[in-house]
């Protein structure tokens, strides 16, 4: 496998290199959901097989060429004027595990990660993470359980 993979698999399979305590808190906090698309994906995966199978050369085409349009369809752009976000950036020690440690504080307390980024800035041995919500009281309640850890905590309007 190692003689095969390109790049794109390395971006496709990062949640691999990820802290397994942060992913299995978020698969089962989402337990129902992911298991509806796990579904919905095993029935794709099987008609696809059955396609191959019975050598039905136009439908999967037909398949890819669909999936090529679907995703050319997304656009480049960030509505970032449209968007209302509650973000904050947070300190942290450059170590193993800090992202991890952060991530299950939010799951473990009903708090939902909208996104998060790594700001790019290493300077004395410590950088900063950058979190969004998908409310305010999610913002709020994210500074009150990271300052109460001690944790430098910024506010981003």
């Amino acid at each position: 496998m190692h003689l095969l993979a390109a790049g794109g698999f390395k971006d496709i399979t990062r949640i691999a290199s990820s802290s397994a305590d942060m992913w299995e808190s978020i698969m089962f906090e989402n337990k129902d959901d992911i298991i509806a698309v796990l579904d919905s994906f095993g029935a794709v995966i099987s008609e696809i097989k059955g396609k191959i199978l019975e050598n039905k050369k136009a439908d999967v085409y037909d398949y890819f060429l669909t999936a090529q349009q679907y995703r050319n369809s997304f656009s480049t752009a960030t509505p970032k004027a449209f968007v209302k976000r509650y973000e904050i950036d947070v300190d942290i020690l450059d170590r193993p595990g800090s992202i991890a440690i952060i991530a299950v504080l939010f799951s473990s307390n009903g708090i939902n990660i909208k996104n998060m980024g790594i700001v790019n800035s290493r300077e004395n041995n410590s950088g900063a993470l950058s979190f969004a919500f998908d409310c305010e009281e999610d913002r709020q309640k994210s500074v009150k359980l990271l300052r109460d850890m001690n944790y430098d905590v910024t506010v981003k309007e």
